[in-house]
């Protein structure tokens, strides 16, 4: 029951406070003013630089770890399908194969239909 009680009060604080923020206080809210107020703090210029240099170190730190990770699986795994690795030559063979055949039905299609075309009279395709 505590805990609840504890959420409850926290939520209505928060409530409470954001309520406050909104208060108009000359042209701008308080939320504005407050905001303006910590952008332009000298305090707030080093705390920046501490997070990105922080923000750097992680991104470094994690593709370290990803690179070391991504060789040892490379040399564990059979690399001829990876990407940037297909046989590409036997690839691009197998596609012009079934580009091939592709074509030469499509051919034997059209003159089959070419055939049924001449084949009717004149007079059948008029009386239906």
């Amino acid at each position: 029951m505590g805990n609840l009680l504890f959420v409850i009060k926290t939520f209505v604080l928060s409530l409470l406070l954001i309520l406050v923020l909104q208060v108009k206080w000359g042209e701008k809210s308080i939320d504005d003013l407050v905001y303006f107020e910590m952008k332009s703090s000298t305090i707030l210029s080093p705390i920046n630089e501490v997070a990105s240099g922080g923000a750097l170190w992680v991104k470094n730190t994690f593709r370290g770890f990803s690179s070391m990770f991504t060789d040892k699986l490379k040399n564990q795994i059979d690399q001829t399908d990876a990407a940037g690795n297909r046989r590409l030559p036997e690839i691009k063979r197998h596609f012009d194969a079934s580009k091939e055949k592709a074509k030469q039905a499509r051919s034997r299609f059209t003159n089959w239909m070419n055939d049924e075309v001449k084949e009717e009279k004149p007079s059948d395709i008029i009386s239906e």
